[in-house]
């Protein structure tokens, strides 16, 4: 469940909730460490990068820009 709040700031947050997790408490499983007290930790990653396109891109001729500040 995603629930969308609002901060004192009036900026949303999003609070990630819903029923405990079931399944088979197998050991080496995330849910066996935490109904035994443990920790869970899983390694993520998350890669938007669109791969296919980063050859067309290396075929851009740029221009450099002096920086205008004010």
């Amino acid at each position: 469940m995603l629930i969308e709040r609002q901060d004192p700031r009036g900026r949303p947050y999003y609070w990630i909730g819903g029923d405990i997790p079931g399944g088979h408490l197998d050991e080496g499983t995330d849910i066996w460490a935490v109904a035994n007290g443990y920790v869970s930790v899983t390694p993520m990653r998350l890669d938007l990068t669109a791969h296919e396109v980063i050859s067309e891109l290396q075929t851009w001729k740029f221009q450099p820009q002096s920086a205008s500040y004010g």
